[in-house]
């Protein structure tokens, strides 16, 4: 079906009161304009972090250019930007879908992770507040998605709006590139492109 056939079904609940708004997730550029041609999209749900930012070359300027906001997900990068997880190789039993998880990449992925564990305990934060942080810095129109695992990470998320820094100290050490490895395995990424 094209896609843009399952847009245009999406406008008609819309139209008639059933669906509020159009939300995308995980298209390129392309596939955004196309959408929002055929009515107009309030969000795109996509990853983005220190460690992902693939959509910084052409997906957030059509996205910003279209007036759509930006739900970004894996604001921690499984973890990765979380603090937690151990260098070397990943716990025992953990089950990662991306590609950046796992054997040397998982342990030059950790090494460059130190940088910002670093710099968040010189700031008094910690890794996860600094890297919610970073994704609040890069504009209004985007929205982190964090999850918890427990209640008590609401009020240490929440603390990230406290965090103050110049983009650009992460950016030196996260730049587009820093962090190796796929997001997902090949065959995800090929079915996605679809």
């Amino acid at each position: 079906m094209p896609y843009e056939d399952t847009i245009g079904a999406v406008a008609e609940l819309i139209q008639e009161g059933w669906v509020r708004y159009l939300g995308v997730s995980e298209v390129g550029a392309d596939l955004l304009r196309r959408a929002h041609a055929v009515h107009p999209v309030t969000a795109l749900e996509i990853e983005y972090s220190l460690a992902s930012r693939f959509i910084e070359p052409e997906i957030l300027p059509v996205a910003r250019e279209l007036g759509v906001g930006v739900v970004a997900y894996r604001v921690l990068a499984e973890g990765l930007l979380s603090g937690t997880l151990p260098q070397g190789q990943p716990p025992e039993g953990a089950h990662f879908l991306a590609p950046r998880m796992h054997g040397e990449q998982y342990t030059r992925n950790r090494e460059t992770a130190g940088i910002l564990d670093t710099l968040a305990a010189q700031k008094g934060f910690t890794p996860a507040q600094l890297a919610i942080a970073w994704v609040l810095s890069r504009g209004d129109d985007i929205v982190p998605l964090a999850g918890i695992s427990r209640p008590s990470r609401i009020a240490d998320n929440l603390a990230a709006l406290d965090v103050t820094f110049t983009p650009d100290e992460l950016d030196r050490a996260f730049a587009p590139g820093a962090i190796v490895g796929s997001r997902y395995p090949e065959a995800v990424l090929k079915w996605a492109a679809q």
